[in-house]
């Protein structure tokens, strides 16, 4: 049966043993300072507890998904990602001529490959398939380098300097042109046809005079008595036509009677024309 006390029974302050009873003010100094089993604790209070501590962590939505053993994140919580490629390859990729259709450079010159242009933009000679000749058979056809040489030859398609007929003309050494006597009124011409109508036709000296003589004999070779005299003077460079009085001393000659004797630095120009 329990034990009645009259009034209240103090008991010591600070037990000694485990069965000890105790008072009020020791248990509530005990507890001072405990939380609840159930209770609301700052994170910031706590500590050991990790960067991701105080958030929920895993692979499902809202969580912290953690770092694998290498310090990777597992390849079930990255999004697909679109990898972009290059004829195919991805990576580090490194091309070569056929990924882009291109020529490779050790085919430039080679056999079944590809002729480099030069610095002009033209196939070099030595890519060009040789030929000793151009045939003038009308069964073959010039190539390669024959082209280039026949097309770059002075004498092309039997070209000659000489008047030939049914050949191209070529200039000669001295940037003249050949051709035969016109007979057309629209064929080229030459020299020895205009002089032909010209040579013979008139005539043309200078007389001194000395001082003394009066009449000058002029020898034209004119083969005509029907001649036309025309006489200049030299005066200050520039030739003055004055009138000399002239006869006709055979076919080939006349004479020139002047008044009065000239000078010996007195200088006429005499024309004969028929």
């Amino acid at each position: 049966m329990p034990i009645l006390f009259g009034s209240d029974l103090e008991l010591p302050r600070d037990p000694q043993e485990a069965l000890h009873a105790v008072t009020k003010q020791y248990v509530d100094a005990g507890l001072s300072g405990k939380a609840a089993s159930s209770h609301t604790q700052a994170y910031t209070t706590i500590t050991g507890l990790g960067t991701a501590a105080t958030c929920n962590t895993g692979t499902s939505s809202g969580n912290i998904p953690l770092l694998d053993s290498g310090g990777k994140l597992n390849a079930s919580v990255l999004p697909t990602l679109a990898i972009s490629s290059v004829n195919g390859k991805t990576g580090v990729v490194v091309l070569v001529a056929s990924d882009v259709g291109a020529i490779p450079t050790t085919e430039k010159g080679a056999i079944n490959g590809v002729a480099p242009l030069d610095g002009s933009k033209l196939v070099p000679i030595a890519q060009l398939p040789t030929q000793s000749t151009v045939s003038s058979s009308t069964t073959q056809v010039p190539t390669g380098a024959a082209v280039y040489a026949h097309t770059s030859s002075g004498s092309v398609h039997n070209a000659t300097a000489t008047p030939t007929a049914s050949t191209i003309v070529m200039w000669d050494a001295n940037k003249r042109i050949k051709a035969a006597a016109p007979s057309a009124s629209d064929d080229v011409t030459i020299k020895s046809y205009v002089d032909g109508l010209t040579t013979g036709k008139s005539y043309k000296t200078t007389v001194s005079g000395t001082g003394s003589a009066t009449t000058f004999t002029v020898t034209h070779n004119l083969a005509s008595n029907d001649v036309v005299v025309d006489v200049f003077k030299s005066i200050s460079g520039k030739l003055v036509k004055i009138f000399v009085p002239w006869d006709v001393t055979s076919t080939n000659a006349i004479i020139l009677n002047f008044a009065v004797a000239p000078l010996s630095t007195d200088s006429f120009t005499v024309k004969v024309a028929l």
